[in-house]
């Protein structure tokens, strides 16, 4: 079983790139919503790339045994729910911040199709591969957290604080997997919350698309991504309708100044534009991402489809 506490905060051959409190790059302006989800989607991968190396699992390019490997959305949408000794899948529900109907598809994918539970008389039980990855998950957050607080300095604690302060409280703190549609539904129900960094950058990314695409009608991940995620999101994003680029670029525009937001862009840019921004996304060796190119665009908004809850829609 992996030991966490035993994870590398630092990758065989990667070399330190920059330090803490390090001047932040010059950035071209971009939306907040964008800012806000770089800064997710670096955390993500680099949270997923632990996990895709500590646990055992499978996947299409590299077959393997274990469970089928999924993204942090996965965990924290129904997995972290889930206690040691198992649970009832009507007290599991309610846990959830998910509607009767998504609960059903996803308890279903993690236990019938990707082998991390299985669901006996309505009880949910880890399976031995879903053990070693709860194992993993449950301290994984706080790994990469400490990885950015040593990179990125006091902006990282100083960030949280600033988005405790307009986080609705409501709001999980994932963002939802996003349907045909591409739209990004407002919660049915509130559900625990980890007041996390990536908690407080999807509770609010998740609201400001919320009030975006009440505003306009269109999905912001339509009108913001034109790089970033996989071939497959490209495609579905070309299939759609997008509004202007100057009335995506007005909108969101004005959901900042509502939000009164200033000092949130600054240290999102101040860490977005850190020289050491990029060190965590180097997968290693053995992960899928390493056969793929190298990342060197993040997407706009997070394309997490029902593939395996991956940001960039992979």
């Amino acid at each position: 079983m992996p030991d966490v506490g035993r994870i590398r905060t630092k990758r065989a051959g990667q070399k330190p790139r920059g330090s803490p409190g390090q001047p932040a790059q010059a950035l071209p302006h971009v939306p907040l919503s964008a800012l806000l989800s770089h800064a997710l989607v670096a955390f993500t991968i680099e949270f997923d790339n632990e996990f895709e190396h500590l646990v055992p699992h499978r996947t299409t390019r590299f077959g393997g045994s274990g469970p089928w490997l999924v993204s942090m959305v996965m965990w924290l949408m129904l997995l972290r729910f889930v206690p040691e000794e198992g649970i009832g899948a009507k007290e599991l529900y309610q846990r959830t911040a998910l509607s009767q109907k998504e609960f059903k598809l996803w308890l279903t994918r993690l236990s019938k199709w990707w082998g991390y539970l299985a669901v006996d008389g309505m009880i949910a039980r880890w399976t031995p591969g879903g053990v070693k990855a709860r194992a993993a998950w449950s301290g994984l957050t706080g790994v990469i957290e400490g990885r950015w607080q040593a990179r990125f300095g006091s902006a990282v604690d100083s960030l949280c604080d600033v988005m405790r302060g307009i986080a609705n409280r409501d709001y999980p703190d994932y963002l939802p997997v996003l349907g045909f549609d591409l739209l990004t539904p407002a919660p049915e129900r509130s559900a625990a919350v980890e007041d996390s960094l990536p908690g407080l950058l999807a509770k609010l990314l998740r609201a400001f698309a919320v009030e975006f695409e009440r505003e306009s009608g269109v999905s912001i991940a339509v009108c913001a991504n034109v790089g970033g995620v996989s071939k497959e999101a490209m495609a579905m994003l070309r299939k759609r309708a997008k509004c202007s680029s100057e009335e995506y670029l007005r909108l969101t525009a004005a959901i900042e100044h509502e939000w009164n937001a200033g000092r949130l862009r600054e240290l999102l840019e101040e860490i977005v534009g850190h020289a050491d921004f990029w060190a965590g996304l180097t997968p290693y060796p053995d992960g899928w991402r390493a056969a793929m190119p190298a990342i060197t665009v993040l997407p706009n908004y997070p394309m997490v489809l029902h593939r395996g809850g991956f940001p960039d829609g992979a």
